[in-house]
């Protein structure tokens, strides 16, 4: 009412008013795919300080607004020389060395939950001291890397809802100079996912983090990852 919102003490025919209002919903582990999740709001309102007796249950109701939720997309992305079971996955000096080539396997784990997506590629741009080393496998869709733009790019397309999860997976190597010593490379600087949600129709993308020689994601590694 006006005590909460002045505009709306006098709302002539024809005008128009804002109510801005949040609400919360469901956490993504708590989902079911096989319902079809939307948001339903409408407002009531009252005129005056009577009812009419011929008034119906829809009488004071306004319009149904009905707002779909995008699809929860998330990328785990994750740079390794040793597997979940300690075994190599990558090559050569670890920390890097001046003037030896160091290999790397970079994860990339899609999760999607709730609407089927279309479009939907992943990509990132390689620094200039990094190189693709040819070695890489796919759940769904193909991976590929293109040297005059430095770009690896997962194409996936179209992603049923009855595929939770895709993984794709491939080979870095870094060969450091002498004026990298003592300084910690960059090995991703930021992947991008994109895609398309089918039932909103939103275009959704997010960023990642870049990710560096201190390899992060691998638990079997202790040093901080600066060239030796």
């Amino acid at each position: 009412n006006k005590d909460q919102i002045p505009g709306l003490a006098d709302l002539a025919p024809g005008n128009e008013g804002v109510i801005d209002f949040t609400i919360k919903v469901a956490p993504a582990g708590e989902i079911d795919p096989a319902k079809n999740y939307q948001i339903k709001s409408f407002a009531r309102f009252s005129v005056g300080t009577s009812t009419s007796a011929t008034s119906t249950e829809d009488a004071d109701k306004s319009n149904l607004i009905v707002s779909k939720i995008n699809s929860d997309l998330n990328l785990k992305e994750e740079v390794r020389y040793f597997d979940d079971d300690n075994i190599a996955v990558g090559s050569g000096p670890v920390p890097p060395k001046v003037g030896e080539a160091t290999s790397y396997k970079i994860y990339w784990k899609l999760t999607n939950n709730l609407n089927e997506l279309n479009e939907l590629k992943i990509e990132t741009v390689l620094p200039k001291n990094v190189t693709w080393d040819n070695k890489n496998h796919a759940d769904v869709g193909t991976v590929q890397y293109d040297d005059s733009t430095r770009k690896v790019t997962w194409t996936v397309g179209r992603l049923p809802i009855t595929v939770l999860k895709a993984q794709a997976e491939f080979n870095l190597a870094i060969k450091p100079t002498e004026e990298d010593r003592n300084k910690i490379l960059v090995l991703l600087s930021g992947t991008t996912i994109d895609a398309i949600d089918s039932s909103t129709l939103a275009h959704i993308t997010k960023t990642g983090k870049s990710k560096t020689t201190k390899l992060e994601d691998d638990e079997a590694i202790s040093d901080d990852g600066r060239v030796q």
